[in-house]
């Protein structure tokens, strides 16, 4: 009967049985870890604690400097600050000054 391979399985039935990628150490037998040097292994992990090191500090050390970027901005653009520490905004005045405006105005048309 035909199998198809372990890829073609591995794509159709994702909960199926588990390839030999995906196998535990101690399933392995005996003549499938003939190849494998202990040295070998010990220099590739090694090898990728050391890029996994090198990926932490890269990705620490660029939030740290976009967490800078964004609180530097954040206190330029006065959005750090409590409203009573706000500038009050003169809105009354404006407000008297159209209705002076609007009353001289009035005055002038009316003498005319």
């Amino acid at each position: 009967m035909f199998q198809p391979p372990d890829d073609f399985d591995s794509i159709s039935n994702p909960f199926g049985n588990r390839s030999k990628k995906g196998r535990k150490p101690d399933e392995f037998s005996p003549e499938e870890l003939k190849d494998v040097n202990p040295e070998e292994l010990a220099y590739r992990k090694k090898e990728l604690s050391r890029i996994l090191l090198w990926l932490m500090g890269f990705g620490l050390g660029l939030g740290i400097i976009v967490a800078i970027i964004i609180a530097i901005a954040l206190n330029k653009l006065g959005l750090t600050k409590r409203p009573h520490e706000l500038e009050p905004k003169p809105v009354k005045q404006r407000q008297e000054k159209v209705e002076q405006i609007w009353i001289e105005n009035l005055d002038k048309v009316l003498r005319q």
